[in-house]
């Protein structure tokens, strides 16, 4: 039994590691809707995909398989081969009597469960972290996926994000890239996206000879 409660107050949640890359000329992406944002190279392309079918059909008032949610949307970052190197997902979450959510149990089977359409599954390792401050199970799901291939890794964070919960997944021949992406990857906090900018024309300014500065404050200040 995992002596981590469920925002790891038992025990310290482990982190992302990876390697310092320098991300300063890296392309920006920031979503305001599912408030979040990160930094990709040049070379990598950002789609985003829309609502699944499953959700359309949702949307349509028809009914849909329970073993999976529907998603919002989706966003794939692809290389110059138009290979995906990272996926992130937004899955329509219900709340239900017969969830568990506290163990990333968000439909009819857990976050990823890829290993059921594998040839052959090798094994399946989980741990919890702290992924862009909030707490996260990463799955890596080891498997054959391709007759006559070797196994190969797919890491899943099942994110408990502020918003929605928010899956991210790639795979291992990817590892190197998409884990650099995800050391940029952060949440925008809802209080700093709804602020709005005030009006200062009419406040007082200060100005300080002695210290070379001035600033601006309401007229309900004394300074």
């Amino acid at each position: 039994v995992s002596r981590t409660g469920p925002n790891c107050e038992f025990e310290e949640c482990a982190t992302l590691s990876v390697e310092q890359v320098d991300t300063s000329t890296w392309k920006t992406y920031h979503n305001a809707e599912y408030r979040f944002e990160l930094r990709f190279p040049s070379s990598i392309t950002f789609v985003e995909n829309g609502p699944d079918p499953y959700e359309q059909q949702l949307r349509e008032g028809k009914l849909i398989s329970g073993t999976q949610h529907p998603l919002l949307n989706s966003f794939d970052l692809m290389d110059e081969r138009r290979n995906i190197v990272l996926t992130i997902e937004i899955p329509h979450h219900f709340s239900s009597e017969d969830e568990t959510v506290g163990n990333y149990i968000w439909s009819g089977r857990e976050c990823g469960g890829w290993t059921a359409f594998a040839i052959q599954e090798i094994g399946i390792e989980e741990k919890t972290i702290q992924f862009a401050g909030y707490k996260t199970l990463l799955r890596v799901e080891n498997a054959i996926w391709e007759e006559g291939e070797r196994s190969i890794k797919h890491y899943f964070y099942c994110v408990h994000s502020p918003n929605n919960p928010t899956v991210i997944h790639y795979s291992e021949n990817n590892k190197v890239l998409a884990e650099n992406i995800l050391s940029t990857f952060m949440f925008i906090d809802r209080n700093i996206m709804d602020s709005q900018p005030v009006d200062t024309s009419s406040w007082h300014t200060y100005r300080s000879e002695e210290y070379g500065f001035e600033l601006n404050y309401p007229g309900n200040i004394k300074v």
